[in-house]
């Protein structure tokens, strides 16, 4: 079955993606989980705006990390940053920071809207 992923699958693709799966995986996991929906004329032309938000979203998030990694002088990886939720709000937030096996600090971020 022809799917159109929604959100980020593991070894499946990202938003806007369009995937060929198991029909059972996809009607019993995928779909009901809102992780996919089923690949028709008119989802097709959704799809492609998922993937243009998709690709901003990351841009920006790939801006906020290296921002860190200039600031900490410290080369931070984006999947060492752990967030327990989402920022999506300005003022001041605390985020997880893995450099090493036994080193994990957490790290104060100052959000402010752009000028």
């Amino acid at each position: 079955m022809k799917i159109i992923l929604q959100k980020t699958v593991d070894r499946l693709g990202d938003p806007g993606d369009v995937a060929d799966v198991a029909d059972g995986y996809a009607r019993n996991y995928l779909i009901p989980r809102g992780l996919a929906v089923r690949a028709e004329k008119g989802t097709l032309r959704h799809a492609e705006s998922l993937k243009r938000a998709h690709e901003v979203r990351t841009s920006a998030q790939r801006g906020d990390f290296e921002a860190l990694s200039v600031q900490a002088g410290v080369s931070v990886d984006r999947r060492d940053i752990h967030l327990d939720d989402p920022i999506r709000s300005v003022g001041t937030h605390e985020v997880t920071v893995h450099l090493h096996a036994e080193v994990d600090p957490v790290v104060t971020i100052d959000v402010r809207p752009q000028d």
